[in-house]
């Protein structure tokens, strides 16, 4: 009898656990597959038309702070959820004013989180029960809870392999490519470089140092490089982004001069002081303003930059 019953409290207790496991998984599609959209933060509205948004896939987070796109990695557990490893790009948008300091409690706050509720269409996140953001579906979309793709999908960090690229010219020897997937847009980088931060079809991060190496806004050592890579929308023009650049009084250009990519296309070199220096290159491809804008160590930067091009 005694074997009979713990038999059947085993048998009770796997229900119970398969139980909870299914019932995380159908949460988190729910999460999935939307462009959540930040209301409130800390009882405070975002600035107007540069509200951060929040997207999740397989166990990975992205999204934009209103400035810079910014990505990570979430789990969840019940009505518990944490965000792990953020990291962001760095440009440094100084209008309009108040726009970098919501960014920093932004991020902040994701890396402080421990709870969440969910409903419909509002996604709301607390901390020690203290509702710090509020999140809604971006209008449009909609708010059904059946996931639509596969949930065991997860946003690559590797490069694409050489095969699928069809590249104009001979690549460098030892460099690898990338290739966005929506875009066609390639580039080439060292085989040691990683790819990490990808948002399919607007942008990726390019780095020589592990993804975790700098979590904390740290000085990067002596011969680390990170290149952002943004894929602008159609539509933008080269004009605009520069004229930003000249009309901020915290932005300094200290050079603009001609730069011919591999491909034999024509674009731009920049090197820019704006809280700290960086190199921006800019050049058109397939009507999309391509900008890779690279910071630390740039003795590589014109190199990579050169392999920018559009690929079969």
């Amino acid at each position: 009898m005694k074997i009979r019953e713990c038999l059947r409290i085993a048998l009770l207790l796997v229900i119970l656990l398969s139980s909870c496991s299914e019932d995380e998984q159908k949460v988190e599609l729910q999460l999935q597959d939307k462009t959540w959209v930040l209301t409130t933060y800390n009882d405070t509205q975002p600035i107007a038309e540069r509200h951060p948004i929040l997207k999740f896939e397989a166990d990975q987070i992205s999204g934009t702070t209103g400035c810079n796109h910014y990505g990570g990695t979430y789990q969840v557990e019940e009505d518990s959820i944490r965000f792990e490893g953020i990291f962001s790009t760095e440009m440094a948008c100084l209008e309009p004013e108040g726009l970098l300091e919501q960014e920093r409690i932004y991020l902040e706050l994701l890396r402080t989180v421990d709870q969440f509720e969910l409903t419909d269409d509002q996604l709301t996140i607390f901390v020690a029960s203290t509702p710090v953001l509020v999140f809604e579906i971006q209008s449009g979309e909609a708010a059904s809870i059946e996931p639509v793709s596969d949930p065991n999908d997860s946003v690559s960090v590797a490069t694409v392999p050489t095969s699928t690229i069809a590249p104009v010219y001979d690549p460098p020897e030892g460099y690898n490519p990338y290739q966005d997937p929506v875009t066609g847009i390639s580039i080439y980088i060292p085989q040691d470089w990683i790819v990490t931060g990808i948002i399919e079809g607007e942008y990726a991060i390019l780095q020589s140092y592990p993804e975790d190496k700098y979590v904390g806004g740290e000085m990067r050592e002596e011969g680390d490089s990170k290149c952002d890579l943004l894929i602008r929308s159609e539509g933008e023009r080269v004009e605009d982004l520069i004229q930003s650049w000249k009309s901020n009084s915290m932005t300094t250009i200290v050079s603009d001069e001609e730069f011919i990519f591999q491909s034999g296309s024509s674009g731009q070199r920049f090197v820019i002081d704006s809280m700290g220096r960086a190199v921006v290159f800019i050049i058109e491809i397939d009507q999309r303003v391509v900008q890779l804008t690279c910071f630390g160590d740039f003795s590589k930067t014109d190199q990579i930059a050169a392999t920018l091009q559009a690929s079969e």
